[in-house]
């Protein structure tokens, strides 16, 4: 009678069921209802007027609340306001641009001249960004304008936040980076030389003081999305080319897995972004989720095929991905190139993979290490 083997985590021993139901996990129920809850988590942008109201209120007395946001009196300064949503955990930081002292005047003369690393604007805001960090566990958006768009900028550049929103950021020239989004007036000068993907200019007033304002900031909009780590099968399928992986035998749907032979398999479980991995290896069969899910039924359908003879089947109960974050598709690709090493045990190999990794908060940066 087949039989599955399921890893415990951080034991040595496993756990044998030796019957098979209809259902072994309400995977579909438990998944459906983590990805209802993404959008309301960390990283995941803000609305046009949260952003209006977050860079206002940083040129005069930070607001109380903003929204579902709470200001955090302990952690923020006339420079940088912290703001935490103790319902879903986000957690938004706000830099103030330039006012009219000698000393942010003094700042925006050193960041044209490439020294701004050196000011004490720098470093007052690297400060309160690493006590957001520390008290919270992570700052999902830095609002900027201005002056503070450099700020936003460097503390992204320098891990310290997920997401960037900016406001007619003062501009050199950089590029944004994947994960900022700039929203600037189409007559701000001060912003004209911003560049990359995620720019976007709306129409404003010539004059020069409201141009570069956020006056232009009207409805209601949806604007971010997170740090965007998403991949497409195409996407995957040239991983798997560029990684050599000889014995991959395609992306498929959950639903639409053809009979398995030996070698990879790289499964789309939602229809769109979330994606597992299978590695058939005679009648052993390796699992791997990076949120730690058993295999939907549709695909231990394709499994206990093999029905007649025992097959063992292994997954991961270990969760190595934040809820949050969109790059399932990477830790699939280092799952294969890692399971795609010559071993004599699989099982253990797999083990050893999952040892790497310790908290998903933090575990997208041990991934980009590994690939």
């Amino acid at each position: 009678m087949p039989y599955v083997i399921r890893k415990l985590r951080n034991q040595n021993l496993y756990s044998v069921k030796n019957k098979i139901t209809g259902k072994v996990h309400s995977y579909g129920t438990t998944l459906q209802n983590a990805k209802a809850q993404v959008r309301l988590l960390q990283g995941e942008g803000l609305d046009t007027q949260t952003v209006k109201q977050l860079v206002d209120a940083s040129y005069t007395h930070p607001k109380n609340n903003i929204g579902n946001l709470v200001l955090d009196k302990q952690l923020s300064t006339r420079k940088a306001q912290v703001y935490h949503d103790p319902t879903t955990g986000q957690t938004v930081v706000a830099n103030r641009g330039t006012t009219g002292t000698i000393a942010d005047w003094t700042n925006n003369l050193a960041y044209m001249t490439g020294l701004y690393g050196k000011t004490g604007r720098w470093k007052q805001a690297k400060k309160v960004q690493k006590k957001a960090v520390a008290k919270y566990g992570h700052v999902d958006v830095n609002v900027g304008h201005s002056q503070g768009g450099i700020l936003a900028h460097k503390l992204n550049k320098r891990g310290l936040t997920n997401e960037v929103i900016n406001v007619n950021p003062a501009s050199r020239g950089h590029h944004t980076l994947k994960n900022e989004t700039v929203l600037r007036s189409n007559y701000d000068i001060v912003s004209g030389l911003q560049r990359g993907k995620h720019v976007h200019s709306f129409k404003s007033s010539m004059n020069p003081l409201t141009a570069h304002s956020t006056h232009f900031l009207k409805g209601n909009a949806f604007v971010g999305k997170g740090i965007d780590n998403e991949t497409s099968s195409q996407d995957l399928e040239d991983y798997m080319k560029a990684f050599n992986i000889k014995n991959f035998n395609g992306v498929f749907v959950k639903d639409e897995l053809p009979e398995l032979n030996n070698g990879f398999y790289i499964i789309n479980l939602n229809g769109h972004s979330h994606w597992t991995a299978l590695l058939k290896d005679g009648l052993k069969y390796y699992y791997f989720d990076p949120f730690g899910f058993v295999a939907p039924k549709e695909v231990e359908k394709a499994i206990f095929k093999d029905y007649g003879r025992q097959v063992h089947y292994f997954y991961n109960e270990d969760q190595i991905q934040d809820i949050d974050t969109t790059s399932c598709g990477f830790y699939v690709v280092a799952w294969i190139k890692h399971m795609n090493k010559k071993a004599k045990d699989k099982t253990y190999q797999f083990e050893k993979f999952l040892e790497v990794f310790r908290d998903p908060k933090h575990n997208d940066r041990i991934l980009a290490r590994l690939l």
